[in-house]
């Protein structure tokens, strides 16, 4: 995978979420688009994508960025923009978000 641009940072307390895209070399580049990412005030990470395929995406969580869990699947919110919030975040002093689309 390629990695591309730095996409942005969000601060809370002493933390800083940082967001990172990355995609597989395809002709058809990868259809999903960032549209916003925030930590809540109770502590939990929310994510919203635009997705032009229309399909919905898996959420992937890791402390480490080797070993990755299943952490559930993005709700679609109105035609082609879906949205994923981790609950269980509060639980975890630092983790990295991958969003995978068949």
């Amino acid at each position: 995978m390629r990695p591309l641009p730095l996409a942005g940072c969000v601060a809370s307390r002493s933390e800083c979420l940082t967001v990172q895209l990355q995609r597989k070399s395809t002709r058809r580049g990868i259809g999903l688009r960032l549209t916003n990412w925030t930590l809540l005030a109770n502590g939990t990470f929310q994510l919203a994508y635009a997705s032009s395929s229309g399909r919905t995406g898996n959420v992937y969580a890791s402390t480490n960025l080797t070993n990755w869990a299943a952490t559930g699947t993005a709700t679609q919110v109105s035609t082609g923009l879906f949205q994923f919030t981790d609950t269980t975040a509060t639980n975890y002093p630092r983790r990295f978000y991958q969003l995978r689309s068949p």
